[in-house]
């Protein structure tokens, strides 16, 4: 759990039935020479410091079990943000109760429904440029708001 401003960020996995984060670090992140909790990540143990103020960071540990040569395994890392602690503890909540992969699944539905409701002719365009169209109309919609408004720019170094 973590809060910048007005916003509440809780981060948690899951991999098979098991749920939450393995180890974490909380410091300081450049100040005083500091240069975040990464770098206490590098040797593999995390420092588990409850709190910290100021320019602050975190750093999660996610252990994965091992995976045998040529084998496969799901693992699912999710960000919630919200504007109290009760809602993204809720949100954290709602993840974990219909599982992420579930959540991934009706997202992909609706945008599947969406992007296709509308039957258009595109006359004899080869699949690829059909594809193509579909996903632009995607990316469009991501950054246009229901109000119609824009985002002028979707990265943080406009920042800087």
């Amino acid at each position: 759990m973590a809060y910048k401003g007005l916003v509440n960020f809780l981060m948690s996995r899951q991999v098979g039935d098991h749920l939450g984060i393995d180890d974490w670090a909380t410091g300081y992140k450049e100040f005083n020479n500091a240069e975040g909790t990464w770098r206490d990540a590098e040797d593999g143990t995390l420092g588990r410091n409850p709190i910290a103020q100021g320019s602050v960071d975190c750093t999660l540990a996610l252990h994965l079990p091992q995976v045998p040569a040529n084998g496969s395994l799901v693992a699912y890392h999710w960000l919630a943000a919200a504007a109290t602690y009760a809602d993204v503890v809720a949100l954290d909540a709602e993840v974990s109760q219909l599982g992420p992969q579930r959540l991934i699944d009706r997202t992909r539905a609706y945008w599947q429904l969406w992007v296709n409701r509308s039957p258009q002719d595109l006359g004899d365009m080869p699949p690829q440029v059909v594809n193509l169209y579909k996903r632009s109309l995607l990316v469009l919609r991501t950054n246009i708001d229901d109000g119609g408004a824009i985002i002028a720019a979707n990265d943080a170094d406009v920042y800087y």
